[in-house]
């Protein structure tokens, strides 16, 4: 049996690859994939006929955002039984394999949302990683645009795609709003047959129509939300210029400050890093492989490192750092980010783990899956390193 450590490099297979690359990417961002279900669903049900005027426009609106649809097409809660998805609507009138449709996400994040052109980057690499288990093929990026919303960066993806039992060929268009920790993405399907006209007349229309009134699950609008943040900016420029008025702690003080309080807890937080995968994660690997312990106390192993490792990720975000000058207290906070990616990413390898133990299923494949996720936590922890070393260096303090 081959043992999961960090320094094994080994390359998984294609099939593993894929698997590890949507699972990743579906917790990142918590369902920005599951339009598509939604999409095969409203674009092949069958319906009644509307008699409204295919060039008219409708407007949907709520207390969070508003847009603009056309008038002959269709609003169909049933299909809407996904969180993320807030409205759906869909032309029920053509005769085509594929019915044209709109729907509006709202997706959060733990943190931050990413700008609109890595997450369309990201749909489009692992949508060619799990189209053929979701009913399509040929996905391809056509064109990626940004474009900007009040004051923030948004972009339009332009994707198209076949559908596998129809052959029908889709085109995508997704309007993308990182604001926050939320993102809205709008996307509008159309067959390909249908595109031409639809790129000149609809969706322009609803993509230029889109409005966002505040934050989704919010009750402050963007308008409040922006002065808000306006007015905090002109009191931290005021906390920036008073602290510019009080003298800098010399090298010395900062020096005796961080040996004294701040390198305690760095490496109270290393030691309890390494000592953890250690004592339960490589043990627990080299037990199986010799067959000195079973998987139910694998298990429990993987259990208690879990555990830990939640406690660490929230200890380290105490770290002090009070009387160190703004450079060195930004770096240290770099520290802090990038063990906390580090220790995700472990977590993540421990939770694929116990399923893998779970399920007594030992395959390479498995394995080197795992594997993959291992080698991404220890690059976050050489850059947590990278900036820890550049704080002690300026101290003159060598490990």
């Amino acid at each position: 049996m081959n043992q999961i450590s960090g320094e094994d490099n080994t390359q998984s297979t294609k099939e593993d690859e894929e698997g590890l690359a949507s699972f990743k990417f579906s917790n990142v961002f918590k369902g920005i994939f599951l339009f598509l279900l939604v999409v095969i669903v409203l674009g092949t049900i069958s319906s009644f006929i509307t008699n409204k005027n295919s060039d008219d426009f409708s407007k949907f609106e709520n207390d969070y955002f508003s847009f603009e649809y056309p008038a002959n097409w269709t609003e169909y809660d049933e299909a809407l039984n996904i969180p993320t998805i807030k409205a759906g609507f869909v032309d029920q009138n053509n005769e085509v394999l594929f019915k044209d449709n709109v729907i509006i996400e709202v997706i959060d994040t733990p943190l931050l949302a990413p700008d609109a052109r890595y997450i369309a980057d990201k749909t489009v690499e692992t949508m060619k990683l799990i189209e053929k288990e979701n009913g399509l093929s040929d996905f391809k990026k056509n064109n990626f645009i940004e474009k900007n919303y009040s004051n923030y960066r948004a972009g339009i993806l332009t994707a198209e795609y076949k559908i596998s039992q129809t052959g029908a060929t889709v085109v995508l268009t997704q309007y993308i709003i990182p604001i926050g920790n939320k993102s809205y993405v709008l996307s509008l399907s159309v067959s390909k047959q249908n595109y031409e006209k639809a790129n000149e007349t609809i969706i322009p229309k609803v993509v230029d129509s889109f409005l966002i009134k505040k934050p989704y699950g919010n009750t402050t609008s963007l308008e409040e939300k922006e002065a808000q943040e306006q007015k905090q900016q002109e009191e931290a420029q005021k906390e920036e210029i008073s602290e510019d008025n009080q003298s800098v702690p010399s090298i010395e003080a900062q020096k005796k400050y961080y040996i004294q309080t701040t390198k305690p807890e760095v490496d109270a937080v290393l030691t309890e890093y390494d000592f953890v995968w250690e004592s339960l994660w490589s043990k627990t690997f080299s037990g199986l492989s010799e067959g000195s312990i079973g998987f139910s106390d694998g298990i429990k192993n993987l259990k208690v490192a879990q555990k830990r490792y939640e406690k660490l990720y929230i200890k380290i975000q105490e770290l002090p750092a009070n009387e160190l000058d703004d450079e060195t207290k930004k770096k240290i906070g770099s520290f802090v980010v990038e063990i906390q990616d580090a220790l995700t990413f472990r977590l993540e390898a421990i939770k694929q783990a116990k399923k893998m133990l779970e399920k007594e299923d030992l395959s390479s494949s498995k394995i080197e899956g795992i594997q993959t996720i291992v080698g991404d936590s220890d690059n976050y922890l050489y850059q947590a390193l990278a900036y820890l070393t550049q704080v002690e260096q300026k101290f003159d303090i060598k490990r």
